[in-house]
């Protein structure tokens, strides 16, 4: 599996004690998937941060819209313009090249990752950065979600079982 790929390659680079809190993290994470009985109480659990949340398409025009899940989600599914900066073992990769007097929002699944990409975002001196609430997940079950090619989003990529059980309509991908 693709996840497990990339949770195998991050814990190879990361020193011990990093080691030990990302992996906590990540089982921490999958256990909160399964504890709550609607989207609205998981997504509102997941977006508790520092970060401001925005709704879906409450941002600037000339805002610049950054999927921070891994390559195999973005290639399956992203929104129309979005840039892949994707959020590796604490740190957003290729974020030095965001412009910083810009409006950015971010989004991932269900907005956890996005919300700890744009503290990371903060803490390095960014001012104008916005987490998606409720993530590509509840942009797509409510047909908002517009992919490349200025369509409504029929497939995405589902992350995990556990997490895609939340996708309500279309096709839920694994790859």
């Amino acid at each position: 599996m693709a996840v497990q790929r990339v949770l195998v390659a991050v814990v190879k680079v990361l020193p011990p004690v990093r080691k030990f809190f990302y992996i906590l993290g990540c089982v921490l994470l999958f256990e909160a998937c399964t504890a709550y009985s609607t989207y609205d109480e998981m997504a509102s659990a997941m977006c508790q941060g520092r970060a401001t949340d925005i709704q879906w398409n409450a941002w600037d025009e000339d805002a610049i819209l950054v999927d921070v899940r891994s390559e195999d989600e973005f290639n399956v599914s992203h929104l129309a313009g979005a840039l892949h900066c994707p959020w590796r073992g604490g740190e957003l990769v290729g974020h030095e090249h965001l412009p910083t007097d810009r409006t950015i929002v971010l989004y991932c699944s269900v907005g956890k990752r996005s919300e700890r990409a744009a503290e990371f975002l903060l803490d390095v001196g960014y001012t104008k950065v916005y987490n998606l609430y409720g993530g590509l997940f509840q942009s797509f079950n409510a047909s908002q979600a517009i992919d490349q090619n200025q369509q409504v989003m029929q497939r995405i990529h589902g992350y995990s079982a556990r997490w895609g059980k939340w996708i309500t309509r279309g096709e839920v991908v694994y790859e």
